[in-house]
This record gives C-alpha cells, sequence and structure tokens, in this order.
C-alpha cells in the first residue's frame, strides 16, 4: 500500500546506517573495522570512566589511530577515483584522524582528568552519543552516506570532538615533556596526518570546481535552446544556463523519445542531449565529451532535432 513504511526493510537498514556512519573507512571491511572498532571502543570507555588515560595506554592507541589514518589518507590520494573511494570512506573520524583524542583525557598521578571542565566536557561527549545514535536509529539509509568529505550527517557533532580534543592535546603536550619524546612525536604525527588529509579535500574540491565550471562554459557555448539531460545531478549544476534555456530530465530512452515529440509540438526542434555517462561512441560521433580529473563524472553533449 503506498505511504506505508516497510518495518523489516527499515530494521534490517540499521545495520548498513551504522556501519556508514561510524564503521567505513574505504573498500576494504576488514581494514575499515581495524581503523573504527578501537575507536568506538575508546568512545565508549570514555562515557564509562571518569578516569584519564596513562601515557603508555595513549601512546598505543594513538599509534593504532595514526596508522590507520595514514594508510586511509594514502588510498585516499593515490586512489583511481578519488570520489568512488569517498563513497565507501564516510565515517566520522576518516576524514580528520586526529578527532580521536577527543576520547583520550589525560590524567595527573592521582588518577583524575588533569584539565579543568572535565565534567563539561563529559556531558558534551555524551550527548554526542546520544545524537549519533538516535540519528542512526532513526535516519533512512540513503542518508546515511554518499560523495562527502567525512561523515556529512553527523557534521554538528565535528564542532564538539575539535574542541574537547584540542582540550585533551594541550594537556597531552603539557604532560609528555621530558622523557615521552616518542609519545609527543606520535601525538604530533596524527596533527600532520589531518593537516595533510584537509589539503587534500581542498585539492579535490578545486579539481571537481574546475569541471563544474568547464562543463557551464561548454554547454552555455554549444548548446541549443532546450537541453535534455539524463543524468539526475546534471540540471543543478547547470547554473549558467538557468535564465536562457530550459533544462529537462529524463530517466529512460521511453521519456527522451516522448520529452522530443511534446517539445516539437511546442515549436521547439532542435535540442542539446547530455549524456551522463556518455555512450561508448560518443567521441567517434563527433560528440563533445566532458570529464572531471577524477574519473567520476564524464558528460557528452549531442545535438538532436526532434522528431
Amino acid at each position: 500500500e503506498s505511504g506505508t513504511i516497510d518495518v523489516g526493510r527499515f530494521l534490517a537498514d540499521r545495520w548498513l546506517v551504522l556501519r556508514h556512519l561510524f564503521i567505513d573507512a574505504g573498500s576494504w571491511p576488514l581494514g575499515s573495522l581495524l581503523f573504527s572498532l578501537p575507536i568506538l571502543w575508546l568512545w565508549f570507555w570514555y562515557l564509562g570512566t571518569n578516569r584519564g588515560t596513562t601515557v603508555k595506554r595513549f601512546s598505543c592507541m594513538a599509534a593504532i589511530v595514526l596508522l590507520g589514518g595514514a594508510l586511509i589518507l594514502y588510498y585516499q590520494v593515490f586512489a583511481m577515483s578519488p570520489p568512488q573511494w569517498l563513497l565507501g570512506s564516510n565515517s566520522l573520524f576518516t576524514a580528520c584522524p586526529l578527532l580521536v583524542l577527543a576520547f583520550l583525557k589525560p590524567r595527573d598521578r592521582n588518577g583524575t582528568t588533569s584539565n579543568a571542565g572535565a565534567r563539561l566536557t563529559a556531558v558534551s561527549v555524551r550527548m554526542m552519543l546520544a545524537y549519533a545514535a538516535a540519528y542512526a536509529l532513526l535516519t533512512p539509509e540513503m542518508h546515511s552516506r554518499g560523495v562527502h568529505w567525512g561523515c556529512r550527517y553527523l557534521l554538528t557533532i565535528y564542532p564538539i570532538l575539535i574542541a574537547v580534543a584540542s582540550i585533551h592535546i594541550v594537556g597531552w603536550w603539557r604532560q609528555t615533556r621530558g622523557a615521552h619524546t616518542p609519545t609527543r612525536s606520535i601525538l604530533l604525527g596524527l596533527v600532520v596526518i589531518s593537516f595533510f588529509a584537509q589539503l587534500h579535500s581542498v585539492r579535490l574540491m578545486g579539481q571537481m570546481k574546475s569541471f563544474w565550471v568547464r562543463l557551464n562554459e561548454t554547454v552555455t557555448e554549444n548548446s541549443h535552446e532546450a537541453i535534455i539531460a539524463t543524468g539526475w545531478w546534471i540540471p543543478m549544476e547547470l547554473s549558467n544556463c538557468f535564465e536562457d534555456k530550459s533544462i529537462f530530465l529524463v530517466r529512460s530512452q521511453a521519456e527522451l523519445l516522448k520529452l522530443r515529440r511534446n517539445l516539437r509540438t511546442a515549436g521547439t526542434r532542435n535540442a542539446t542531449i547530455l549524456y551522463s555517462p556518455p555512450r561508448p561512441n560518443a567521441e567517434q560521433m563527433g560528440n563533445t565529451v566532458v570529464s572531471d580529473e577524477l574519473h567520476m563524472f564524464a558528460v557528452e553533449l549531442d545535438s538532436a532535432r526532434s522528431p
């Protein structure tokens, strides 16, 4: 019946949502588990104890996260198609492993937390977990994945993670003076890895922006008054053409033929069809193909006369 909720499907999707939000760190499931499960354990351990972490435990856990973060960054940088890689790497900490330090609080010699405001930070972390759990339990599966840098759907958690992690970083830096050079090296490594990850994300954004600009320029200069798109994402990216041209979206060959007949009836005989992905023989037919540098998007421009 239309409008009803498939409860069975909704419950079955809970695992997929949890995986997308908290576990997925790439296309290798075992690697994702090895990276994400220690972090989730730290989160729950942080909630279950008021005591801080020893320097030894901090060094071990931070080293594990550093190694995992370095591998993730390597695969992100050298992936054949970085956007395709991001489709399977949407979990909360893949974009900035340094934020894991929000769950590794230092303690003093008495076993108590060494920074002021510990109770407030603990409450903040509990609020984050409650929000994330509520979202994971209620959201549809389609709202837990996509080509995103980090976990877009838990974006509101990042500022709290940054604030708490910053407090702990200062605490660990002060506590590891003198004979704790390896620990400080691990801490600096997390900072460096996370910093270069953000630089990489800016580079990806620049490459995608360059593609959108080239696509708009090419379509503006080489299209008819009517534009027909076969990819759902194309119409919203053609900002240059919004005021001057009519843009249509079709989802099948039957819809395309029907639209072309309707255009002819309305007096529009020529149209530009944007195929994405391009047809195999697009370039052999002499059609223009605009593609990005990231092997994710490509568009074929084909001029057609309405039948």
